[in-house]
């Protein structure tokens, strides 16, 4: 079984922003955040613990990165 990781969330999500991707307004999720593209295209970066939104998961978070950047 692979342990998770965790990665800061204030730092991804000025990394996302930078990239063009907006917080989808309203989600009001207590498992994750959705982005979206400027297409509306979105992304579910899911929290490392459920009702903290100070981390992602690690493995979620490269995933991203690697499909906006391929």
């Amino acid at each position: 079984m692979k342990k998770l990781e965790k990665v800061p969330a204030s730092e991804m999500r000025s990394i996302l922003e930078r990239m063009g991707l907006e917080l989808m307004e309203g989600a009001n999720n207590t498992r994750a955040e959705i982005w979206l593209e400027k297409s509306g295209h979105p992304h579910v970066l899911p929290y490392f613990t459920p009702n903290d939104a100070n981390y992602f998961v690690k493995e979620a978070v490269d995933d991203l990165i690697e499909k906006l950047t391929s």
